[in-house]
C-alpha cells in the first residue's frame, strides 16, 4: 500500500504540470526505475503535446536524453539483482549503454531492437557533437523521436520488470 501512495503522490505532481522533481521526492519514490520512466512518459506527453516546432523539439530532446538514462538505469537494476558479478563488470567501467545491453539483453531473454541501437546513436549525437551529424538530421532521421525513445524505454523495462506491468 505505501509504494502505492507514493505513485499516487508522483503522478499527482507529475499532473501538476511541473517536470522538476526536488530531490527529496525523487529520493522518496520507491525505485529509481520508477521515476525515469514518469519522466520519460511525462516528456513524451509532453512532445505530442507542444504548440510549435520549438517546444516539440526542446521536449524530443529532453525524451531521448531521459529514455536512454531510463534505460541504463533498468539495466544495472536487473544486473545488480539478477546477475552481481556482471553488474560489478558492467556498473564498474566506463562503456556505452550499447556495450551493457549486449552483455545483459541475452541474459533476460531480450534482444537489441533497431530503436534501442538507434536511441543510443541519436543520444550520442546529442551529447557528443560531431560537425558530421547536425541536430536537424538527428531529429529528421528519428522522428517521431519522443515517442520511440519511450517506446524503447517502457520496452526495456517491461523486459527487465515483467512482475512490476500493470503497476
Amino acid at each position: 500500500m505505501e509504494g502505492m501512495a507514493v505513485a499516487d503522490e508522483r503522478k499527482a505532481h507529475c499532473d501538476s504540470g511541473s517536470v522538476a522533481f526536488s530531490i527529496l521526492e525523487s529520493v522518496a519514490w520507491s525505485h529509481q526505475r520508477q521515476s525515469l520512466l514518469g519522466v520519460v512518459e511525462r516528456l513524451e506527453q509532453a512532445a505530442v503535446h507542444a504548440t510549435s516546432d520549438e517546444e516539440r523539439n526542446c521536449y524530443t530532446i529532453a525524451t531521448i536524453l531521459c529514455a536512454h538514462a531510463a534505460s541504463e538505469a533498468f539495466l544495472n537494476e536487473w544486473a545488480e539483482t539478477h546477475a552481481p558479478s556482471i553488474y560489478e563488470e558492467v556498473a564498474g567501467r566506463p562503456s556505452s549503454l550499447l556495450r551493457a545491453a549486449e552483455e545483459l539483453l541475452p541474459k533476460i531473454g531480450g534482444s537489441l531492437s533497431a530503436d534501442f541501437i538507434e536511441l543510443t546513436n541519436v543520444r550520442n549525437a546529442l551529447c557528443n557533437p560531431q560537425p558530421a551529424l547536425t541536430q536537424a538530421e538527428v531529429n529528421g532521421n528519428w522522428y517521431p523521436g519522443a515517442q520511440r525513445a519511450a517506446a524503447v524505454a517502457k520496452a526495456l523495462h517491461s523486459q527487465c520488470f515483467p512482475e512490476s506491468e500493470g503497476s
